[in-house]
């Protein structure tokens, strides 16, 4: 990641960038369960029936391949909100589609948090329109239609291909895309707006791996801004749950938006559940998860790798919807806790981590979502993330980093099966066969009367 304009935030030409980095590409050949799928613990919630379907996501980001065989085609929407470096917005229309391979940030993030598994159908691969042409929104959706027809693609096969997401059932599930900007450099204010427009098309979280490294020398940028704080405050007053990168600078310095109280800050991990050492650490980290070599979609119908915060945090995007379709009966602030208080702890060989709490790298440990169901499945929202009657708002429960936590105890629900069994036996010894007092005595219990008299003789 390079260094950027030292401008403030409030300037319209303030910029951010993406956290992630080390790309690879692949061309798949068989279906890829990725290893981080098994290190958030989600396996054994994709057969819970949930109880809200299609909840919303939004991705925040440089757009998304419409047309990758592993990514939902239909229930995805969004817009993009690309602008100039001049800060004139030169598209506002809606056609998010990811068409740079040398980018695919975003399609990767959305691979993680929703890639189809054991999905068949590989049709882009077999499409005859170049990809260049497909400007229109209607093209995609007659495309789609045409490969209904066999006839129309002979060479159009069925195989199970590519990677599974964090959430790999699509009906279960939707995409809001807010397309920022292709490459490297991004306006703030493009990140605020897209984040509202996540709100309005009723997101439920938001996936925003984007992030301003803050200079406290006084000499450079300035990235923290009390107007840009008071619009995710009010986003997370509607109900909004934000998840960000916390950066890959490799120091403590405060990344924005994610050091933001009102935005869960997510570290990254590798595959020995040891921190990765270009991830940043600070007050503002509040968990970690699976974000070194993480294998997902690409644009243009491939695969890949990439490293950073940026991955992790899509990790904790997927199981924040999955709880909350789950749940749907808790607030945001409540999903949050209860996956703060029920990750894993990293590797035991690192001997810096603090195995009392938090820490400033992994924050509370690594995001665990089959413990966060179980918490909230047993306890209830209110134990399991915290009692809300009273408290004017959801953000005067939002604290950041290492002071989120619920830490007050709660009692669990009653349960509808007896907590024992009855036993067979009875609860008190036998009747004793003997009797309780000794046998009555043969013997007189006094003295027999004696035959002196008890007085003496009287005198003369």
């Amino acid at each position: 990641m390079g260094n950027f304009a030292l401008t403030p935030v409030e300037d319209p030409q303030a910029q951010i960038r993406r956290v992630s980095s080390d790309s690879r590409r692949i061309q798949a050949q068989e279906e890829v369960t990725p290893w981080g799928i098994e290190a958030v613990n989600v396996r054994s919630l994709w057969t819970i029936e949930p109880k809200l379907q299609r909840v919303k996501i939004c991705v925040v980001d440089t757009g998304y391949d419409v047309f990758h065989p592993d990514l939902p085609f239909f229930n995805v929407d969004g817009w993009n909100r690309e602008s100039e470096c001049d800060g004139t917005r030169f598209k506002n229309e809606k056609w998010f589609n990811d068409t740079d391979g040398d980018v695919s940030h975003g399609t990767h993030v959305a691979g993680i948090i929703g890639a189809i598994g054991n999905n068949g159908c590989e049709f882009y691969a077999r499409l005859s329109i170049p990809r260049s042409s497909l400007k229109h929104r209607t093209i995609p959706i007659v495309a789609f239609a045409l490969l209904t027809f066999k006839s129309i693609s002979p060479r159009l096969k069925l195989n199970i291909v590519g990677v599974v997401g964090i959430n790999p059932n699509s009906t279960r599930i939707s995409f809001h895309i807010a397309k920022i900007k292709q490459r490297r450099n991004i306006r703030f204010s493009d990140v605020l707006d897209a984040a509202e427009e996540c709100k309005n098309a009723g997101a439920y979280v938001i996936s925003m791996a984007v992030s301003c490294k803050e200079d406290k020398s006084g000499q450079g940028k300035r990235c923290f801004s009390p107007k840009d704080e008071a619009r995710f405050k009010k986003l997370y007053d509607e109900g909004v749950l934000i998840v960000g990168g916390a950066g890959n600078t490799a120091n403590s310095t405060e990344e924005y938006p994610a050091a933001y109280k009102y935005i869960m800050s997510v570290s990254a991990v590798d595959e020995n559940l040891l921190w990765y050492n270009q991830s940043t650490r600070n007050n503002q980290v509040e968990i970690s998860a699976p974000g070194v070599n993480i294998y997902s979609t690409f644009a243009g119908g491939t695969y890949g790798t990439l490293n950073g915060t940026s991955q992790a945090t899509a990790h904790v995007v997927g199981v924040a919807a999955l709880l909350i379709s789950h749940f749907p009966e808790c607030t945001k602030n409540q999903i949050r806790n209860a996956m703060l208080a029920t990750t894993n702890e990293p590797n035991i060989t690192d001997q810096l981590r603090n195995r009392s709490g938090w820490d400033e790298r992994y924050g509370w440990g690594i995001v665990n979502a089959g413990r966060a169901y179980e918490l909230l499945n047993t306890k209830g929202c209110e134990c399991a993330g915290g009692v809300e009657n009273g408290v004017p708002s959801l953000s005067d429960l939002a604290f950041g980093g290492k002071d989120q936590k619920v830490i007050s105890p709660c009692t669990p629900k009653p349960t509808s099966k007896p907590t024992f069994k009855p036993s067979r036996k009875p609860t008190s010894s036998k009747p004793s066969q003997k009797p309780t007092t000794s046998k009555p005595s043969r013997k007189p219990t006094t003295s027999w009367p004696t035959r002196k008299p008890t007085t003496r003789k009287p005198t003369k």
